[in-house]
């Protein structure tokens, strides 16, 4: 009895960590009018920034079905797999909600659902975990304690070109301040009770680097020795200055870079640049 990962497209995760660790992806899609493309299959991420910015109205996103589910319960129920899905955050997307009704229309007690109670690269830390874990022999049931920790555990920060498409989204906390773009403004954003929350805010890239460094040791945690992960939205020189700088004030252990996908670019926009870690 093998334990097989699912997760969703919104933990960003590169191909080949998905193929390294065999790990299943089921897409949520992303629709511009009357155009429904599904999240890293039917378009590429520069592709969809470039019609992201182009389009007069916001493009709406869908969870992933239960049907789209009840396909991968049935195979592991055939295998007699375990079964350990692990998505997006419940507050932000109704995926967990199909996963569930999936899993009582399948009735099969070796599937475990876990609610991240986050997104993209912080999802993606936690898949990964998970998959090291069970690469070192780890139970299902140490997995998923370890899991239960790591919700609280992870953190994420973003600096973030405009909290416009996530108030139109409505994907941030309601009481989050209003941060204009004018002047350069980089409003940093984290993750709090499942939803986008602004933090703090800096007047260009570089000082929301060094904003997010000052949350980071204020907060008494480092990132020496640890897994990181990087992303960023259609901004790959943003990217690199954010790893140059992460490598020069800390020394972590590795750094995972990714690139921010359709459905979570549609809320965070172009221009995103975002660090998970755990503290």
């Amino acid at each position: 009895m093998a334990i097989k990962i699912l997760t969703d497209s919104t933990a960003d995760l590169p191909q080949e960590i998905v193929e390294q660790y065999g790990i299943s992806v089921v897409p949520l899609k992303v629709i511009f009018g009357k155009d429904e493309y599904v999240d890293g299959v039917d378009l590429a991420p520069e592709e969809f920034y470039e019609m992201l910015e182009k389009s007069e109205e916001l493009p709406t996103t869908s969870q992933v079905t239960p049907e789209q589910f009840i396909e991968h319960f049935e195979e592991a129920e055939a295998n007699g797999d375990e079964l350990l899905c692990i998505h997006i955050s419940s507050a932000m997307s109704g995926t967990i909600q199909s996963a569930n009704i999936a899993k009582d229309h399948v009735k099969y007690d070796k599937v475990h659902v876990v609610d991240s109670r986050t997104v993209t690269v912080q999802l993606g830390l936690m898949v990964v975990a998970a998959c090291k874990m069970r690469e070192e022999g780890a139970s299902l049931e140490q997995i998923l304690e370890r899991l239960d920790e790591l919700v609280s555990k992870t953190v994420l920060y973003a600096s973030i070109a405009t909290l416009k498409y996530l108030k139109k989204g409505g994907r941030i906390k309601a009481t989050s301040a209003v941060i204009g773009s004018a002047l350069n403004i980089k409003p940093i954003i984290t993750i709090a009770d499942g939803l986008v929350e602004s933090i703090a805010k800096a007047r260009g890239i570089k000082k929301s680097y060094e904003e997010i460094k000052k949350i980071i040791d204020a907060s008494g945690t480092t990132l020496d020795g640890k897994d990181i992960f990087i992303a960023h939205a259609h901004d790959k020189q943003s990217l690199s200055k954010l790893k140059e700088f992460l490598l020069a004030n800390y020394k972590p252990k590795k750094v995972y870079e990714c690139i921010v996908g359709s459905v979570v670019g549609t809320h965070a926009g172009p221009g995103c640049v975002a660090l998970a870690f755990e503290q």
